[in-house]
């Protein structure tokens, strides 16, 4: 095993996780320790109990130092709910043409970091988008190539100085002084979807409890970013208030929906409510939790359309994030509303092969190898 032992903390909607782990000889992913709980979450950008997020962290880094080293140092994924993209160029113009040398793209990169967009939001990642030459043309790579100007195009993700000041104060309580910030949407993006993929320009969207991200990405960066508020809890809770049964039931309930099939008159699902068991009939469970997937495909579309982004017909729209990803037919719903298909995206370790674990296992995989 290499040296370069990585911890990441995960922030979701509803739900945090520390993840730790390391490169294996053959440059795979890891993980040596794990721990996951839900808390009172965030909401139209508002964390509903600040004070408990410490004691939050504190505990999921206390279980992970049961079995594995002290934690000095880590890298918080900032949900997209706390994150802005700014599309920028940046220009170096030499005396006389010089050919290109990774020291060049080093002082370009420097010269990016010294942007400032917002008294409200820091710079957490500046990615290339492209390179502009002399004559303008456009390239991936400008190594090797003799010019007198060349100018960045790169997407700058911002977080919001709130969130990264109330994760850090709570870090800070711990111990932790070590800190970096990366967009989880990125990670994901960088982790899940191939390069080729990603320089013909895709989608991505994760579906959360209460929260949606729709993101674009564009070689190896994000270039446009959306969010909004629904996702996973709002389809339990559409049953719990239309069946009138507890959101426990309801939840379970949700779990054993088949969208994929047309039911039958006299069919229906049992669960659990109050101790005894109750059914429902399939269609009118089905139309309930395909009204709230066909919802949230049309705010999705609506965020894609507004995207100051060219899309053909061929581009790729990927979705994670757990729930619907997971019901029967529920990612074909998706897909009847965008007007094209939609691929389920997820880690490719064996026992994290989940859209549940695609933002934590990202992160770590991010962090592990370009932090």
């Amino acid at each position: 095993m290499k040296k370069n032992d990585c911890t990441i903390l995960d922030i979701r909607s509803t739900q945090m996780s520390v993840f730790r782990g390391v490169l294996s000889k053959k440059g795979e992913l890891v993980v040596t320790g794990r721990s996951s709980c839900e808390y009172a979450g965030f909401c139209d950008g508002t964390f509903l109990d600040k004070d408990a997020i410490t004691s939050t962290i504190a505990h999921l880094i206390s279980n992970i130092e049961i079995t594995t080293p002290k934690v000095k140092s880590i890298t918080v994924g900032v949900p997209s709910e706390f994150c802005a993209t700014v599309i920028d160029q940046v220009d170096m113009v030499y005396p006389k043409p010089i050919k290109i040398k990774p020291k060049h793209i080093i002082a370009l990169m420097d010269k990016a970091n010294d942007k400032d967009y917002s008294s409200e939001h820091d710079i957490i990642s500046i990615n290339e988008i492209s390179y502009s030459l002399d004559n303008n043309t456009s390239v991936w790579d400008p190594v090797g190539r003799s010019v007198q100007r060349l100018s960045l195009i790169a997407s700058f993700v911002l977080a919001e100085k709130t969130f990264i000041d109330l994760i850090s104060n709570s870090l800070y309580e711990i111990g932790i002084n070590d800190i970096k910030f990366v967009p989880s949407a990125l990670c994901e993006a960088m982790t899940l979807i191939d390069e080729e993929t990603r320089q013909k320009g895709t989608i991505l969207i994760d579906i959360d409890d209460v929260t949606v991200s729709v993101s674009a990405i564009l070689s190896n960066g994000l270039v446009a970013l959306k969010t909004f508020t629904s996702g996973d809890s709002f389809i339990s809770n559409d049953l719990s208030q239309i069946l009138k049964i507890p959101y426990a039931s309801a939840q379970e309930l949700k779990n054993k929906v088949v969208l994929s099939l047309e039911p039958k008159v006299n069919d229906s699902y049992e669960v659990y409510v109050d101790s005894t068991i109750q059914s429902y009939p399939c269609d009118k469970v089905n139309s309930i939790v395909r009204s709230r997937i066909e919802n949230i495909a049309d705010i999705v579309l609506n965020c894609i359309e507004s995207f100051d982004v060219d899309f053909t017909d061929d581009t790729d729209v990927f979705i994670t994030g757990g729930g619907i990803c997971n019901m029967i037919g529920g990612v074909e719903a998706v897909s009847k509303i965008l007007g094209r298909k939609v691929k389920v995206l997820m880690p490719k370790q064996v026992y994290f092969a989940k859209t549940d674990y695609s933002s934590m296992l990202s992160i770590l995989d991010y962090s592990i190898k370009n932090l």
